[in-house]
Formats: C-alpha cells, structure tokens, sequence
C-alpha cells in the first residue's frame, strides 16, 4: 500500500518473521493498512506495540496521509481551560510554566455529530481530560493546522500535536534585542501565523513586530518547525499594519486582515508559506461601505476566517445579522509580494442570522471546522459563561452545541477558548523516529 507503483498480487503480508508458528494468520498488507487508517490516533499508538512492521506502517508517510484524510470525517473540539489562579506551578512541567496563562487541555469527541432525532436543535459532546504533563503555560494558540497547534509565549513558540500529544521545545525570538541594539527602537509582537507548505511537508510560523508607532517599524520573521532559527523577511508589502487577530491558514498561505485608524478594515495580507513571501488583497468598497445600525458603527467588526478551503470575511451588520464574503484567491500561485488584488467580481455574499442578540459586552468568536461543512460561535458572557453553537453552511441553521464534562471557567477572557481540529498523526519533529520494538 505504501509503494503505489507496486504491481497487483506482489503485496506483502503481515506476518512475525521470527515467528514460525503455522497458527499465527497471515494477513495482506494492505489490508491492515486500510483497516488501521479508520482508527482513532488513541488506538495506533498502541498497535504500533504490535510489531516492527505495524510500528514502520503506522509511521510511513503514504499511511500518515491516508489515516488523516479519513480522519476528516470525525472533527473534535479542543477546549482551552483557565486552570485557578492558586494553581501550584510545581505540579506543572519546567518547560511549561514561562506563560501569563495556565491551561489545561481538553478535548471532546465527534461533537458535530448529532445523537438524536433528525430534528434535533442541539449536539451533545463529552470531554476527555487530557493528562497532566498536558497542562501548557501560554498566552495565546494559533491554529490547529492538520491536528497541530502553536502556543505563543512572549518571544517564543512551540509546536503540538492534539492527538499524539508530542511537543516541541520553545523556541525563542531574539529580533527586538537586535532592533533595539541596531536602530534603537522598541518593537513587540503584533501577530503569529501558523501554517503548511504541501509541496515540502513543511510547518512555518510567521511573526509579525512593529513600533509603538502605529504604521511604521514593520518586522516580520518566519520559523520552520524543527529548526531553532528565526528567519527575517525583507521584502513588505506597505499595507502590514494593525493586526489584532492571529493569521488564518488555507490551501498553503495565512490571512490576516489589517485596519485603518478609525476601525475600519483595509487590505488582506496573504503570507505564501511555501516561498515565504507576503502579498496584499484590497478589500472592496461594496464591502466596507455596507449600511450599518449605528451601534455597529461603533464597533466596526471584521474577522477572517476559513470556508470551504477558501478565506473569507465576516462582518458585523446588526445585532443579529453577520454577512460573510468569499473570495477566490486565484491569485495565490503568483505569489509576488507587490501584487494587490483589487478585483470585486470574486466575492460570494453570504447573510447569517445569529442565534443570540450580539450585545455590545458578549464577546463572539467564529471558528471554521476545517472539511465538516460548518462553523463553530463560540459566545463569551460578561457574568462568565459561554455558549457554542454549530452553523451548517448548506442548511443556514444553527445547533446547540452542549458540553458535559467541562468545569465553569470563572476567568473572564477575551481570547477564544475553543477550536475545532481533526485528528492526525504528523510529527511537531523533522526526525523520523525509530520502532524500538
């Protein structure tokens, strides 16, 4: 299964070589390879115990990438959990414990699945704690990307795997010590960009700095994950300013949306993972000159996110109202960084009516659940509480999504606490790791 050009009939068998016993049942390779890639990752881990031969299946590329587009079918939900601010950090691990924010990582299973009548409103999930040593430190994640996420710390990021629960070590940023010690100026953190190179297998994180003046001292810099070094990024676009949000990864570049002074949203940058190089896409008038309540034009929302492999943006039109315009980046293959897309005949329109009334202090959040055709509203309380619902593209309905197993978080957050993420078994590591069986 693993060699695709292998003729019919030459398939190997999965069988103990040092084992002769005629009892022992022979088993087709592929076979097994196509039963083990409908598996949960739980299960793998511990079949790769089974023998050297289910152990190098397991970790061969070809079955990686089978096993996590199959995987697509069930996505999860990752729960961030403020731990109590009398936590004792010692109970946490060394490598841990540098953050503002103790977490706890949950998760929940098949929460887009309904268990019930047809009809139902709502989706029900149950959590899994995770273990332990899976208690992070961090002040904000980006992500997850093919079931990967990325804590940002500071000046450092790390690299980890939902699923397997491998992690990378924290890699830290040294460019504000180098601009202030060359230019003297001070710079900080503006935003982080997580994503995946198809054609090298690669995953990059992107950063961007900027002065304590707004539109000037743009820096940005990029980290392949498995090296310990930052790279800086000379060539910028003139539109790489006020980013509040961290980037959106689809189809092998990363979004952000930028703003003006008044609140209003500007251009898209798009970030080429592969070549690393940015690009701007302005947004079009019809967009921004939308009619609004006139509480909204106070607040002037705009997110990116992802649709249908395909990024979008989501504006706020009323209390109960969002449109989501989305664009076809034909653009993306050129990937020269002084282009600027200006082109109004490639955005789909599209108007959502939310489940709840938007008030001005309840805090939303959309979240794209990557190949499952919906989106998740994650809704912050200001007495604490929070709300998700599931949004089904092809229906325009929501559903309830309800949690048990979950504590009440009584950390008062503006940050998202949820994600969706499918399960994979790519490695945080460039090394290929042995079977010590």
């Amino acid at each position: 299964m693993r060699n695709k050009n292998r003729k019919k009939g030459t398939s190997r068998s999965i069988i103990d070589s040092e084992n002769d016993d005629k009892s022992n049942v022979v088993l087709d390779e592929d076979i097994v390879c196509d039963i083990l890639s409908r598996l949960p990752v739980k299960s793998l881990l511990r079949f790769k115990c089974v023998s050297k031969r289910w152990c190098s299946l397991i970790q061969d590329p070809y079955f990686v990438d089978l096993h996590f587009a199959r995987s697509k079918a069930r996505q999860h939900l990752l729960v961030a959990e403020p731990l109590p601010q009398k936590l004792n950090r010692r109970n946490v691990p060394g490598n841990m414990t540098k953050g503002r924010h103790p977490m706890h990582l949950l998760t929940a299973e098949t929460f887009l699945q309904e268990r019930g009548t047809v009809n139902s409103t709502t989706l029900n999930s149950v959590i899994h704690t995770m273990k332990n040593t899976n208690t992070f430190s961090f002040e904000t994640y980006v992500g997850p990307v093919n079931g990967l996420i990325c804590f940002t710390n500071k000046h450092s990021v790390c690299m980890y795997n939902i699923s397997t629960r491998d992690v990378t070590p924290w890699v830290k940023s040294t460019l504000q010590k180098e601009v202030k010690e060359m230019y003297g100026k001070d710079i900080s953190i503006r935003s982080h960009g997580f994503g995946f190179d198809p054609a090298t297998k690669e995953y990059k994180v992107v950063c961007m700095w900027t002065g304590y003046i707004w539109e000037t001292d743009n820096f940005w810099e990029v980290l392949t994950v498995g090296h310990n070094t930052w790279r800086k990024i000379n060539d910028i676009p003139p539109y790489t300013r006020g980013f509040t949000d961290s980037g959106v990864y689809v189809n092998g570049s990363i979004y952000w949306c930028t703003w003006k002074h008044n609140g209003d949203a500007d251009f898209i940058v798009a970030f080429d993972v592969g070549c690393e190089m940015l690009r701007t896409i302005q947004i079009p008038n019809f967009i921004l000159h939308q009619p609004l309540e006139l509480h909204v034009l106070r607040e002037r929302f705009f997110q990116v996110l992802e649709v249908d492999g395909r990024i979008a943006i989501l504006h706020k039109m009323s209390a109960y109202t969002v449109k989501v315009w989305i664009y076809e980046d034909g653009d993306k293959e050129r990937s020269i960084s002084t282009t600027t897309d200006t082109c109004e005949n490639w955005w789909d329109e599209k108007s959502i009516i939310l489940p709840v009334k938007w008030l001005q202090r309840r805090y939303l959040y959309f979240h794209t659940a990557v190949g499952a055709g919906q989106m998740i509203l994650e809704i912050h309380r200001k007495d604490f509480t929070e709300f998700l619902y599931s949004y089904d593209w092809k229906r325009n309905t929501f559903k309830e999504i309800i949690i048990t197993g979950i504590p009440s978080i009584e950390v008062h957050r503006l940050e998202k606490l949820f994600a969706s993420y499918t399960e994979s078994m790519f490695s945080v590591s460039p090394a290929e790791k042995k079977c010590c069986i």
